[in-house]
Order: structure tokens, then sequence, then C-alpha cells
């Protein structure tokens, strides 16, 4: 019986930790789109975005620990990397931890590798474009300005 107890508490254990990564690992990608810099140098934090997603503080060091590492790593971060890292500091750590950092460099390779977004319009004008086009489209006169093509 006491063995049943122990593996029920693991396994409560686990999905709590795997729900708290999960939190993290979303908020983590909503600050890396909020820090990269669009066409125009600026990123979406400096024109005033906010993350609405909360760094869960049972895990919120895994971050800073990700970034640590992040700053001397060449491509993506290995488990070679997060032991050095810990081994530096005279530290150990869990295969859940290196699993987190791995999570979060899976994230923020991913924003990186992703096109840069055009800063020449705000998606309300984007929008007001898409309009006026759709409505030019139904009354038979194409816009030079959103469809530069011309007819032979």
């Amino acid at each position: 019986m006491a063995a049943r107890t122990g593996f029920g508490l693991r396994a409560a254990t686990g999905k709590f930790l795997d729900g708290l990564a999960a939190e993290l690992a979303a908020a983590a990608e909503a600050e890396f789109r909020l820090t990269k810099p669009r066409d125009d140098g600026k990123t979406p934090r400096e024109l005033g975005a906010v993350n609405e997603l909360t760094f869960p503080a049972e895990v919120s060091y895994l971050l800073d620990v990700f970034f640590e590492i992040r700053r001397g790593a060449h491509g993506p971060i290995t488990l070679r990397d997060i032991a050095a890292w810990a081994q530096l500091g005279d530290l150990e750590i869990t295969k859940f931890s290196s699993d987190v950092i791995l999570l979060l460099d899976e994230k923020f390779l991913r924003v990186q590798a992703e096109p840069i977004v055009q800063a020449t319009k705000s998606i309300v004008g984007q929008l007001a474009d898409i309009k006026q086009y759709e409505d030019s489209i139904r009354s038979g006169t194409r816009m030079a300005s959103i469809n530069p093509k011309k007819k032979p």
C-alpha cells in the first residue's frame, strides 16, 4: 500500500512540474517575441506591447539559468552545455531542469528563426488595406498600391 501512495505522489508531482514547465515555456516564448527586433530595429516591447503571461515562481529561476547558458552557446543548447554550466558552479542539475532548459532553447531558437516582422504598417493599417482591396475587387477596379501587377 505504501508503494502505491509513493507512486501516486510521484505521478502527481510529475504532472504538477510538467504544468509549471509548460507555463514557463509559454511565458518565455511570449517574452522572446516581445524582445525580437522588427525590420525597423524596434521591438514590440519598445512599442508598448506587454507579456500578459506570468512566469511561475517555482521554476522561473530556470529562465535565468537558460539565459546564462545561452550566452555561451553557439547553436542549440546541448546536455553537455548544461553539464558544463553546472560544473562551473559546482551545482547539481536535475533531469527536469535540463529538460526545461532544452525546451526553453527550442522555443527561443524557433522564435529567432521566424521571419522578421515588417514594420511598415500596423496590423490595423494592414487590415484596412485588405478591406480596401476586397472592396476594389467587388467594384471591379483594382488598386495599384495593393496589387502592383499590371494587366498586359
